[in-house]
């Protein structure tokens, strides 16, 4: 159900789609341990984010690593950290995070 307040606190477009790759971040990093319980003998249902999470298992990415890492990054530069966010999570190019 859509709820105008629920925008409330985005201040553009840009904050918008920060937002919008944190929130993606942390649906997948989720889903890929759920998805890694399942193989340990959970019971769970496949979801199309098994998709993304192909497609970046077949470029060699580990999500729940490369969240770990972009953690202690967070820590040094919060700035870094969102671009890497956007880039892997939101699946933004570069020309769009510039």
């Amino acid at each position: 159900m859509y709820d105008p307040k629920m925008f409330e606190g985005i201040l553009d477009a840009d904050h918008f789609f920060a937002v919008l790759a944190i929130a993606t971040k942390h649906a997948l990093i989720d889903h890929s341990r759920n998805r890694k319980a399942k193989k340990r003998g959970g019971g769970l249902h496949s979801l199309p984010l098994d998709i993304v999470l192909t497609q970046l298992q077949e470029e060699g990415i580990d999500i729940v690593e490369l969240n770990d890492e972009l953690e202690k990054l967070r820590s040094i530069s919060p700035r870094c950290a969102d671009v890497i966010d956007m880039f892997y999570f939101a699946r933004m190019t570069v020309q769009e995070i510039a």
